[in-house]
């Protein structure tokens, strides 16, 4: 009986390891997602930034216009 119980306990121990092993790789992954997706939002920002400057440029070489003005920010986007 005290040996089934050790091979129980065994057992358990390595489905919690690799579970713990599991949940690590997963949060490996989900950090690397995140670090992707920041990179991937800081380029937007400077592509944005790039096409507002050139969009600038255009209307200032246009001359003074009564069309519609480029937002300075989108409504509910992260700065």
């Amino acid at each position: 009986m005290t040996e089934q119980m050790r091979d129980s306990e065994r057992e358990l121990i390595a489905i919690h390891s690799r579970e713990a092993a599991e949940v690590a790789a997963l949060v490996r992954e989900m950090r690397a997602t995140v670090a992707r997706l920041g990179h991937e939002a800081m380029e937007m920002r400077q592509e944005v930034a790039r096409l507002k400057t050139a969009a600038a440029r255009t209307a200032a070489a246009a001359g003074p216009s009564s069309g519609p003005r480029l937002p300075d920010a989108i409504p509910g986007a992260p700065h």
